[in-house]
């Protein structure tokens, strides 16, 4: 076995990696990633850039279909699903390109593996090859959690890692979860042209993280649609039939010409020889750090299965930690405020507390809310739809949440993300002079 030493070696090309092997290598470092399969991680492959890359498509198609609010006679809307699909794996493409240029001659192609401790260095063997780094990055991701439901491991179901490729557009379409891809992915169907969108899930409401007022909003949205909801059920057993499947749901059947699996994450972690190290992932997979991200020592882990929030914005900011660690730039660590969007039309942009958790914290606030059809730019644009909610501690005249259900939700939901993070009162935006009309005054009405 060929052996040869690097200063920091990383497991997993996601979006943590590239980062770490930009700065590292710019400080003179030997840097190296192992990828086994595709670089760019989930974000690149089959999640951030091509799904809402599709979205995109799908939003088109339901703005053209309500041309006649506008004064539009547009005859008719035909989306063409293989394209689109074409269009979105494109996309994909060519961002993975990009990453492997930039990674260049650092990327090692094959899966790595942990292979303990020798002297002050950490041994990762991939392949033939046999690496000893000062320091290791895991950055393995997370794959489809398929739940236990007799018959489904027989069932060729749809995921979020092969949704891309699956070229026939069904009938009707059964979606198994209630969590952010499945709200995502059931609008882009029904927008396709499924006639039959089911979205079926154990919990009471979807959206379990989310308030109650919030998840209402939106599951009302989807089913003014066409999305239908069957929610507080069991997962009873399916069985397949001639071009398509049946659900056992809390003892109703239920058929369709196809499954989407959207039931939960689990990390990458159980075959990267964790226990070399003495490390043990908990029961879902998950590794536990400290605020720097450490594991143990040497050993660093970034993005989805470090646990915490799952998102791309939040591996990318990993690296910084990572860095601040490595480089010995600076204090950064995960006590930190991190927005996230759900990017159904119109999107939600969230950040801070929900009312649940303001409560279990002990905190007294008080709940401002504005409808988005109180907004000018809303009302001339038709898109009324939604609200905005924001969670005001009383004593201090700080932000502790936001919801932003509406058109621009994504985006504007960084006003308040930004207050927070600069530990600036609500009066700072209060005192703002905000342009008219634009969706941005909402975000100030509120506080008015």
């Amino acid at each position: 076995m060929t052996s040869s030493t690097c200063d920091v070696f990383v497991i997993g090309a996601g979006q943590s990696a590239e980062e770490i092997v930009e700065r590292c290598c710019g400080k003179g470092m030997r840097v190296l990633v192992a990828e086994r399969k595709h670089p760019g991680g989930s974000c690149v492959n089959f999640g951030c850039t091509p799904n809402k890359t599709v979205i995109e498509s799908a939003r088109l198609a339901a703005l053209a279909r309500r041309g006649a609010e506008f004064g539009i006679d547009i005859p008719a809307v035909s989306p063409d699903y293989a394209r689109v699909l074409e269009l979105a794996h494109q996309k994909a493409l060519e961002s993975r390109e990009g990453v492997a240029e930039r990674f260049g001659e650092r990327l090692v192609h094959g899966h790595a593996r942990l292979a303990g401790r020798e002297g002050d260095k950490i041994a990762v063997e991939v392949g033939d090859r046999r690496y000893l780094a000062s320091r290791v990055v895991l950055d393995v991701g997370t794959r489809s959690l398929m739940p236990k439901i007799d018959g489904l491991e027989t069932i060729p179901c749809i995921t979020a890692e092969n949704w891309l490729y699956e070229h026939t557009l069904p009938r009707r379409l059964v979606l198994l979860g209630g969590g952010y891809i499945c709200v995502e992915m059931c609008q882009f169907y029904r927008r396709m042209g499924v006639e039959e969108v089911t979205v079926v899930d154990t919990g009471d409401q979807i959206l379990g993280r989310e308030d109650g007022d919030v998840s209402k909003a939106i599951q009302e949205m989807l089913e003014e649609e066409g999305v239908r909801f069957v929610l507080g059920t069991k997962y009873g057993e399916v069985t397949a039939t001639d071009g398509g499947i049946v659900l056992d749901c809390g003892g109703t059947p239920l058929a369709a010409d196809a499954l989407f699996v959207a039931t939960g994450r689990r990390p990458n972690t159980d075959d990267v020889g964790l226990d070399t190290l003495g490390v043990d992932p908990d029961e879902r997979g998950f590794v536990e750090v400290d605020e720097h991200l450490v594991a143990a020592p040497g050993l660093f882990v970034t993005g989805d299965a470090r646990g915490g929030p799952m998102f791309t914005h939040t591996a990318w900011d990993d690296a910084r930690i990572v860095l601040g660690a490595v480089l010995e730039e600076n204090g950064h660590t995960t006590d930190r405020v991190v927005p996230y969007a759900v990017f159904v039309d119109p999107p939600l942009g969230r950040v801070g507390m929900s009312e649940k958790e303001a409560k279990e914290a002990g905190k007294r606030f008080e709940v401002l809310r504005f409808d988005m059809a109180r907004n000018a730019h809303a009302d001339e644009a038709r898109e009324t739809k939604g609200f905005i909610k924001v969670l005001l501690e009383e004593e201090t005249d700080q932000i502790l949440g936001a919801a932003y259900l509406g058109a621009a939700g994504a985006d504007l939901i960084h006003v308040y993300s930004l207050l927070m993070v600069a530990g600036l009162p609500a009066s700072t935006l209060r005192e703002a002079v905000i342009t008219h009309p634009t969706y941005a005054e909402g975000v100030q009405n509120i506080l008015l």
